[in-house]
């Protein structure tokens, strides 16, 4: 469940965002699907690795 309206913060197709601490990706994911250019950083390698995986999963199901 995505816990921030991203409307509300003004984010859509051309806005730029960053995602510092991004976790599994699922902020940095939303943001992509409203238009949005994103660069998503985690230092956490394994939180990395999932974001990769969650993105590839999504692409493979058209999603992405």
């Amino acid at each position: 469940m995505l816990t921030v309206r991203l409307e509300a913060c003004g984010i859509g197709p051309g806005t730029r965002v960053l995602d510092l601490g991004c976790g599994g990706g699922r902020h940095a994911y939303s943001c992509a699907r409203a238009g949005a250019r994103v660069v998503a950083l985690d230092p956490d390698a394994a939180s990395r690795g999932a974001v990769v995986v969650l993105l590839a999963a999504l692409g493979e199901a058209g999603e992405w």
